[in-house]
C-alpha cells in the first residue's frame, strides 16, 4: 500500500521527538560555545553528565558532539518528513546514539525506536 502525500502519524510523531531532541542539543551546544557552558537546570547539567565523566571525558568537552549530533538529528527529522528512504535509518541510529542523553532524551529515543518499529517505511 502506497503511502499519501502526508506521512503516517507515528513517522509524524517520531520526527517531532527528533526534532525536539536535535533542536535542544543544538540550541544547548551553541549556548556552550557562547556561555562556556551547557544549560543548566536547577544549578545542574543533565543526567549525561555523569556518564561522560565516568568514563573520564569533561562535560564541556562534548559541545562539538552535541552540535554534529543535533544537527544531523534535526536535518533526519525534516528528513523523515519529506519522506526520504535515507531518513528512517538515520533517525534510528540517531536514537540509539542518544539514549545515553538522560532523562528526556531516553525516553523520547525509545519512543522514536518505538515507533520506527512499527511503522513502514516509505516507498521511493
Amino acid at each position: 500500500m502506497a503511502m499519501g502525500p502526508f506521512p503516517p502519524w507515528r513517522a509524524t510523531l517520531t520526527a517531532v521527538l527528533a526534532l525536539v531532541d536535535g533542536s535542544y542539543m543544538t540550541i544547548d551546544s551553541i549556548h556552550r560555545f557562547v556561555f562556556g557552558d551547557f544549560i543548566r537546570i536547577g544549578g545542574r547539567l543533565g543526567l549525561w553528565s555523569g556518564i561522560v565523566s565516568a568514563v573520564g571525558v569533561d562535560p564541556l568537552a562534548i559541545g562539538p558532539v552535541f552540535v554534529v549530533l543535533g544537527i544531523a538529528y534535526a536535518s533526519s527529522a525534516i528528513a523523515l518528513l519529506a519522506q526520504r528512504r535515507w531518513a528512517r535509518p538515520l533517525v534510528m541510529v540517531l536514537a540509539v546514539a542518544t539514549l545515553w542523553y538522560l532523562v528526556f532524551g531516553t525516553i523520547s529515543s525509545l519512543i522514536q525506536l518505538a515507533l520506527l518499529g512499527t511503522s513502514r517505511p516509505a516507498k521511493p
